[in-house]
């Protein structure tokens, strides 16, 4: 059961991100620059970094280490939908 709702958010997720990007014409911004993003503004509205540690941690993961996403949804260049399962997304 976990896993099926951990695909849905992440298909809705990625939906969500891709009209975003769309909508505001927006090309080269990846669902992972979301988490820069939001990590930047919980630290200047008043976060502590360690509990931004504790929110943002990814298991098996090191400082520097390189990792990837595989991205599933529409492949649809003229609405902004550009998902590819069999194309691997580094996450830089």
């Amino acid at each position: 059961m976990g896993y099926m709702w951990g695909r849905m958010a992440k298909a809705a997720l990625a939906k969500a991100h891709a009209t975003a990007c769309r909508r505001a014409k927006i090309t080269a911004f990846r669902v992972h620059d979301w988490r820069h993003h939001a990590a930047s503004w919980a630290v200047m509205n008043g976060m502590s970094v360690p509990a931004l540690i504790g929110l943002t941690f990814v298991g098996g993961i090191g400082p520097g280490q390189v990792y990837a996403y595989r991205a599933h949804g529409p492949f649809d260049p003229a609405r902004g939908d550009r998902f590819d399962p069999t194309k691997v997304l580094p996450a830089r």
